[in-house]
């Protein structure tokens, strides 16, 4: 796009262009493929140690409780491990993995840009916009600036660049 200013002169005026529905997607099952992969490895590890502890001849009820604390470690490393990723990546770099690979950055509507709590309230509109089956994700199809609840709800916008 460009501006006449007044004299003879012609600036360039850079324009945001809204990252679409399909890279936003892709970007997403990026970033969540590598997170399976990680958790995958450490749930592997720490699984073996409770395989190891469950044959050591314990009661059916003790190997139980050990199977069920094992799974709540393993879901709250998934929470941890995916808050870290996201929350961390988007505020000092704008961008995951998934989003660098697709061109595509995170972008604030504040002044103060992303910060690590803007980031983290994004992050917790992941939850919100997952619940009801991934509804809030599929809102960037129909809202016309292309955001999903996350978005709405940190300020925030995904484009191209």
């Amino acid at each position: 796009m460009t501006i006449n200013n007044g004299e003879n002169e012609t600036a360039l005026v850079p324009r945001t262009v809204i990252a679409g529905f399909r890279s936003r997607f892709m970007a997403f099952t990026i970033d969540c493929v590598l997170l399976f992969f990680l958790m995958a490895l450490v749930s592997l590890a720490t699984g073996l140690n409770v395989v190891a502890l469950s044959s050591s001849g314990q009661s059916f009820l003790a190997n139980v409780q050990l199977l069920g604390g094992w799974l709540v470690w393993l879901l709250m490393g998934v929470c941890l491990s995916s808050m870290c990723y996201f929350c961390l990546m988007h505020a000092c770099c704008g961008q995951t993995i998934g989003k660098k690979i697709m061109g595509i950055r995170l972008e604030s509507y504040s002044a103060n840009g992303l910060g690590v709590g803007i980031c983290f309230l994004r992050w917790v509109g992941y939850i919100a916009s997952a619940l009801p089956f991934f509804f809030g994700f599929l809102w960037a199809l129909l809202d016309i600036e292309g955001r999903t609840w996350h978005d709405r709800l940190a300020g925030t916008r995904v484009v191209y660049g």
